[in-house]
């Protein structure tokens, strides 16, 4: 089937199809869930069963199961992606278009690493400081319920680690490698970095992901392997937990002028980081498409 055929209806599923993929395998492991939790506590009743008070119950447990529940969810969708991304790379094959480049210097992850340090410690202190935080305070307040619950240890696995592992093969491998096979690359690392944060269900998180999701983007394009945003975003999810369960950290931030320090330190790192990843080295491209994939690709 050539690329230029397809409808737009079929352009749009390939987008939106990850994104159900992940919704879906959600509802079903918060299903099969809430099924065991279910049945261990009305096992442990009497004849007469309270609904409305086994209901009540296994809703509080989830919610302080929040952390597991995001492991298991995203554990069970990191397969899935890749399967995704196996899917494009043969479809490039088959395009005459399919690229394979060498890993990103040192310099340039190291850049990747600064960089989403920057970008988080930037980020959260400027929200707080606008009032943008105390304006959304449930929002803030529900984040911090539900995603520092766990232990600082955990909350790295699952905050620092595994989240950051499937959302950028979900954003950066998957929607925004399709959204380049109907759009130019601005438009595409934009739209994704708009789907990005959307998906994060709030409005304080929408600024944040989509602030973040833009130099994920860019960091994506620049070394064409989506390792590098990994890194970026692990480093920055990484950061943001140890400024929460940190004390001396916390300490720091009651300061008067803690925000201002926090602010100028992360806006330094960022640029640097920026800088590092903006004048790195490209990887070397290995495989490059033939001439004739090369003409089919420019008529698109």
């Amino acid at each position: 089937m050539n690329q230029m055929q397809e409808s737009g209806g079929r352009k749009i599923w390939r987008i939106v199809c990850p994104l159900l993929t992940y919704f879906g395998v959600s509802i079903a492991a918060g299903i099969v869930i809430g099924l065991v939790l279910s049945m261990k506590y009305i096992s442990g009743l009497g004849p007469e069963v309270d609904i409305d008070q086994v209901s009540a119950v296994i809703m509080k447990a989830m919610l302080e199961k929040t952390l597991l529940i995001t492991l298991i969810c995203d554990g069970l969708t990191i397969p899935f992606l890749l399967l995704f991304m196996q899917k494009d790379k043969k479809r490039d094959v088959e395009f005459g278009r399919f690229r394979r480049y060498g890993m990103p210097d040192a310099k340039a992850l190291l850049g990747c690493v600064v960089l989403g340090i920057g970008l988080c410690v930037t980020e959260n202190n400027l929200l707080d400081i606008s009032g943008l935080t105390q304006t959304l305070s449930e929002d803030s307040e529900m984040i911090t319920q539900l995603l520092y619950q766990g232990g600082v240890w955990f909350e790295l696995l699952v905050v620092g680690i595994v989240g950051p592992v499937m959302e950028e093969l979900l954003f950066r491998g998957v929607i925004q490698k399709r959204l380049e096979d109907y759009s130019r690359p601005v438009m595409a690392a934009v739209l994704s970095a708009l789907i990005f944060g959307v998906f994060h269900g709030n409005m304080l998180q929408f600024i944040y992901a989509f602030l973040f999701g833009l130099g994920f983007a860019f960091i994506y394009k620049k070394f064409h392997t989506v390792w590098a945003p990994i890194l970026a975003h692990c480093a920055g999810n990484i950061t943001s937990v140890l400024l929460t369960e940190t004390p001396f950290l916390k300490g720091i931030e009651e300061w008067s002028f803690a925000h201002i320090l926090f602010i100028v330190t992360g806006a330094l790192l960022a640029l640097a980081g920026f800088g590092l990843v903006y004048y790195a080295r490209e990887p070397e491209l290995l495989i490059s498409p033939s001439a004739e994939g090369m003409q089919d690709h420019s008529a698109l």
